[in-house]
């Protein structure tokens, strides 16, 4: 009721403080689909959100500033914070079962762990240098596996603000 009574006069500037926190999956969704078409429709209209949902933020906003106890960390969109975290490169790969303890000593792979799961080995690298995907897949196939599936992991807000404020909220 709260936040239909704050959109019934149809401001040109809304503050909402957490306003999806406690609601199921659904309602949330609702809500922030509305808010999302309120901000479009008309020009001229401003919200400002306060929330801990990272994702929330991202799908909301233009603008985006991470605060820790009063101080503001870092504003700019959500791409460009994310672009903060270029540091190095991550992909994940699904594969066939084969030996992945020479995937380390490849030129320019920073990290990599490897899990089995149901018949397949799941690998997270981080790369210093995205070139050096094409020598990992090389060395999968010529080790005996077969690569099922590669995705790059881009960096999200929680991941940003992890790296800036350094903890997690608890």
């Amino acid at each position: 009721m709260n936040i239909i009574r704050g959109f019934v006069t149809d401001p040109k500037l809304i503050f909402l403080d957490e306003p999806t926190l406690g609601l199921d999956v659904t309602t949330s969704r609702a809500i922030r689909e509305y808010i999302s078409d309120w901000v479009r429709l008309e020009k001229g209209r401003t919200l400002l959100l306060t929330t801990h949902y990272m994702r929330e933020a991202e799908e909301l906003c233009d603008r985006v500033a991470i605060i820790d106890r009063g101080t503001i960390m870092a504003c700019d969109s959500p791409a460009g914070l994310k672009r903060r975290m270029n540091h190095a490169s991550t992909f994940e790969l699904d594969t066939t079962p084969f030996d992945a303890s020479s995937l380390s000593s490849i030129r320019g792979v920073k990290g990599v762990s490897a899990v089995d799961t149901e018949g397949r080995k799941h690998i997270r690298l981080v790369l210093e240098d995205e070139s050096a995907i094409s020598d990992v897949i090389s060395s999968v196939v010529a080790k005996g596996g077969r690569v099922v599936a590669l995705n790059k992991v881009e960096a999200t807000l929680e991941d940003v603000f992890i790296e800036l404020v350094g903890r997690g909220l608890g």
